[in-house]
């Protein structure tokens, strides 16, 4: 289930840093789960 009440904001370089997590190989299935989930919101 979706909470609408949950905004997070992030700076151009957060945002950057998470997109790098997700595309490298390296990282965690788990970790990359996360840091879609943020980049979602």
């Amino acid at each position: 289930m979706r909470r609408s009440d949950i905004c997070l904001y992030l700076g151009p370089a957060d945002r950057a840093e998470l997109q790098a997590l997700i595309t490298n190989r390296n990282t965690p299935r788990k970790l990359v789960w996360r840091a879609e989930i943020v980049l979602a919101t």
